[in-house]
């Protein structure tokens, strides 16, 4: 008579897997949060920097376009620029050539737009109306571009001296800077500077 012995694995044997496979499933968990976790932070601050960038070209957008009157046959305010605050004349559609110089002109002022950047209370607002409104700019009433540690201008003449206000004399009344300098100081304690020169500058 011969004795059939079953193979099989004992309790033991079976208590030793699942407890191994239930570490290689805690692993893998950890590795999956950590994974997801590390993705929401790039995201973002992928987010955080698109942001930065979007508010530093649209600065410099306005900055570069910005008119006097010479350019718009207006006599409203030219730029207006201080340590957390300026103020320019700008068109909002290119200029084009035409034979009607004065229905050209009426076009044009109707295009001149107001902008006006100004630092409250830790926010970057941006104001944009039209030129020729008579009421009074408030920057809560714009929009809210981004939150700033610090936000500081400062303008440059022709020969490169740096002041903290534009104009600095009647005589740069309808004058524009040579350059304007912005350092901007970011909640996440990143800093930049933004170096401009208005297109008109130029010329």
């Amino acid at each position: 008579m011969r004795i059939q012995h079953q193979s099989g694995m004992t309790l033991i044997e079976l208590l030793i897997a699942t407890g191994i496979l239930a570490v290689l499933a805690g692993l893998a968990f950890i590795s999956l949060d950590n994974l997801i976790r590390s993705k929401q932070t790039i995201d973002q601050h992928s987010k955080q920097l698109n942001q930065y960038r979007r508010v530093l070209y649209m600065l410099q957008d306005d900055l570069q376009l910005a008119v006097t009157s010479q350019q718009s046959a207006t006599s409203q305010a030219e730029f207006l620029g201080e340590p957390q605050r300026i103020t320019l004349n700008k068109y909002q559609v290119p200029q084009a050539t035409s034979i009607h110089a004065e229905q050209a002109l009426g076009q044009f002022r109707q295009q001149l737009r107001t902008i006006n950047w100004q630092f409250i209370n830790g926010a970057l607002y941006r104001t944009d109306s039209p030129a020729h409104s008579a009421a009074q700019v408030n920057a809560f009433d714009g929009q809210k571009m981004l939150e700033l540690n610090r936000f500081y201008c400062e303008y440059n003449n022709d020969v490169g001296l740096g002041v903290s206000r534009w104009p600095a004399s009647p005589a740069q009344n309808s004058r524009l800077p040579g350059t304007v300098i912005c350092q901007l100081e970011f909640k996440d304690g990143t800093s930049t500077e933004l170096l401009v020169t208005p297109w008109q500058s130029i010329w």
